[in-house]
């Protein structure tokens, strides 16, 4: 479990067992949507916008996502008493990533295309 400095912390590890035993795309979307619901918006807004996770449509976004969320880390602009939110975040999505790919041929790999943050998973 990752804490941030008020000791309010996302038990990674209970949401890692649900992914583990998501067995499609759908599954892993119900995950991910439970997973962003379950965070207060004070928490969410610590993360800055334009890096925040999106809607959830598909697999599509959980990846863009994980590539915005570890571009905000990688940016060194992120407010220390803010970096645990953020890497708790990230490395939530880094895992619902990674069970995408698990899962398997039924989706495409991604195809990145240039955007306002650099380079995005936008399309599938």
């Amino acid at each position: 479990m990752v804490e941030n400095q008020e000791g309010i912390g996302r038990p990674i590890a209970a949401w890692q067992a649900h992914l583990n035993v998501a067995r499609t795309e759908a599954e892993v979307l119900e995950v991910a949507r439970g997973y962003v619901g379950s965070w207060p918006s004070i928490q969410l807004h610590r993360i800055p916008r334009d890096f925040r996770p999106g809607f959830l449509n598909d697999g599509c976004d959980v990846k863009e996502a994980a590539v915005r969320l570890s571009r905000a880390y990688r940016s060194f602009n992120i407010p220390p008493r803010d970096m645990p939110v953020l890497l708790t975040m990230m490395a939530f999505f880094n895992l619902a990533s990674a069970r995408l790919a698990e899962i398997g041929p039924g989706l495409p790999p991604v195809r990145f295309r240039g955007g306002s943050m650099g380079t995005t998973a936008a399309e599938c």
